[in-house]
Order: structure tokens, then sequence, then C-alpha cells
């Protein structure tokens, strides 16, 4: 009997491992919020450049936040608008970017370590995946390093998938806590299934 319960907790201890979960808020882009253009913040984005759209509201992933751009973005939903399978590797969502360029970035925070970044990808143009990175100083003034790049693929007709292991942070002991992003340029591309898993984090 003991033999069967150490056997069984030994499975479930296995399967919390594996299971590791998702440094990446809303990786699949389910979670929809949706604003008036109205709102200070997207009038400000708008008058940049970026096109959310026909109509009054503006819609975009929950815990992604644009950054700036002269893009137009669409929240690419199967069953509406016509859309099948064939554009949504994940879910039912995935986000399309069409424009000159573009950032956004992850709402949730990380902290200093190596990932195990994931994505898939499909259509033209570059996206580079990137860290915003911060630390605060002795008086807790919060300092902003900039972006390091992490990677940077080319857009093909056909989803591609782009895994591999990342350093976030690492590369200054003062940041504390950084940020991932994702940048385009000259872009007609699909994003879904985005996945950073901790591998080893401080």
């Amino acid at each position: 009997m003991m033999k069967k319960l150490l056997t069984g907790l030994a499975i479930v201890a296995a399967g919390v491992l594996c299971a590791q979960e998702n440094a990446i808020a809303n990786g699949s882009f389910e979670q929809i919020a949706k604003k008036q253009k109205s709102d200070s913040y997207i009038m400000g984005q708008v008058r940049g450049g970026w096109d959310f759209g026909k109509g009054p509201i503006a819609k975009f992933p929950e815990s992604w936040v644009t950054n700036h751009g002269k893009i137009k973005s669409r929240v690419v939903t199967i069953g509406e608008n016509g859309e099948e399978k064939e554009n949504v590797t994940d879910g039912k969502n995935s986000m399309h970017f069409v424009g000159e360029r573009f950032a956004i970035y992850n709402s949730k925070r990380l902290r200093p370590g190596k990932y195990k970044l994931s994505f898939k990808y499909k259509g033209s143009g570059r996206l580079t995946f990137a860290s915003y990175n911060y630390y605060d100083d002795a008086k807790k003034k919060t300092h902003n390093l900039g972006p390091r790049p992490l990677v940077s693929v080319l857009a093909k007709d056909q989803w591609q998938t782009y895994s591999g292991e990342v350093t976030i942070g690492k590369w200054n002991p003062t940041i504390n806590r950084s940020l991932i992003a994702i940048n385009g340029n000259r872009v007609d591309v699909y994003i879904d299934e985005i996945s950073l898993i901790p591998v080893d984090v401080d």
C-alpha cells in the first residue's frame, strides 16, 4: 500500500514539474480587452499611427500593451468575419499585424534568468522578441536600461514554430525585473501560442 502511495506521489510531482507555468500572460490571446477609442491612451496610439480598425471600440488582448507603431492590428477569431482555423493555431484567437512597424509588450513582470521561449508565426516581415529591463536604485527610483534583443525571425507563408532558450536580464547584475516585448518591421504577420517557461530563474 505504502509503495503504491509513494509511486502515485512521484507521478504527481513529476506532472507538476513538467507542467510549469507560462511566464507570459495571455500568450494565446484568448482574453480580449475592449476600450473606447476616446480613451486618452488609445487616442495617443492612434495619433502615432496605430489603426485598431473600424468602429468606436479598440480590441486588443488583455495583458498586452501597445507601445508604438504605424500598423493595423486585428484580433483574429475563428467564426468571425469568415475566419477559419488556418489563421489560428491554439484556442480561438490569434493576432494579425499589417504595416510598417510596431512594438507591444506583455505586462507580466519577469525575474532575471533563463527561459524557454516558443511561439508560432506566419506571413511576411521580421519579428524581434526583446526584453525591457529595469532596476531600482538606493532611493527606490526605477531606471529603464532599454530593450535587449532575444531572437529575430523572418516570417514565411506557412505557420512556423520558434523554440529556443533565451537569457533575460542577466547581462547586468542590477536588473531586478524585465518585460518581454515584440517588435515588427514591414510585416503582414500572424502570431499565436507564445510561451515562456522558466528554466533557471533567480
